[in-house]
C-alpha cells in the first residue's frame, strides 16, 4: 500500500504545472562582467582607513589630490603598498569612477568575506558576510573595498545582513 501511495505521488508530481511548483523561487541575480564593475586589490585592512571615510574619486585630479593628501598622513600600516595598488590599475576616468568603501568594524577579529558584485547595470549589490566570534578584541578595525566601476551605474549597495548601505554614483 505505501508502494502505491508513493508511485501515486510522483506521477503527480510529475504532472504538475512546474510553474506552480516554482511560484515562490525569486530570480537569482546576475555576476556582473568586469567591464561594468571589478575589484582593485589593496590591502583589506589598514589601520591608515581611519582617515577617510568611504570616496567616489571622478576624475584624476581628484585621485591625485586624494593620494597627495594620504602621503601627508600618519598612522598607516602599508600605506605605501595601499598607494601603489592605487596606481597599478590605470582607471580611464572618462569611463569609470573609482570608489573606496570604508568599513570600521568595532573587534579586529571579526572576518569579513566579500561576495562578487551582483545586479544589472544600474545597481549592484555586494553581500558582505561577517564571522564575528563570541568573544572579540578591543581594537577597532578598519577596512576599504576599491571598485573599478563604470559611470552609468546608478547605486551600489553593500549588504552584511545587518544594514544595506547604498551609495548613490550619481550624486556622490
Amino acid at each position: 500500500m505505501l508502494r502505491l501511495l508513493l508511485v501515486v505521488a510522483l506521477f503527480f508530481t510529475a504532472c504538475t504545472d512546474k510553474h506552480m511548483i516554482l511560484k515562490d523561487v525569486k530570480p537569482v541575480s546576475k555576476e556582473l562582467s568586469i567591464d561594468i564593475i571589478s575589484k582593485i586589490t589593496i590591502p583589506v585592512r589598514e589601520h591608515g582607513y581611519r582617515n577617510f571615510k568611504t570616496k567616489v574619486i571622478k576624475t584624476n585630479n581628484e585621485l591625485n589630490s586624494f593620494i597627495s593628501d594620504v602621503k601627508k598622513q600618519s598612522n598607516w600600516n602599508k600605506k605605501e603598498n595601499f598607494l601603489q595598488s592605487l596606481l597599478l590599475k590605470e582607471i580611464d576616468f572618462n569611463r569609470y569612477n573609482l570608489l573606496l568603501y570604508r568599513i570600521t568594524e568595532s573587534s579586529g577579529s571579526t572576518v569579513l568575506a566579500v561576495d562578487v558584485p551582483r545586479g544589472n547595470e544600474q545597481n549592484i549589490i555586494i553581500h558582505i558576510g561577517r564571522d564575528k566570534p563570541n568573544t572579540g578584541t578591543a581594537d577597532m578595525a578598519y577596512y576599504t573595498l576599491a571598485y573599478k566601476i563604470k559611470k552609468n551605474v546608478n547605486t551600489i549597495t553593500f549588504d552584511n545582513d545587518i544594514k544595506k548601505d547604498t551609495i548613490r554614483l550619481k550624486h556622490f
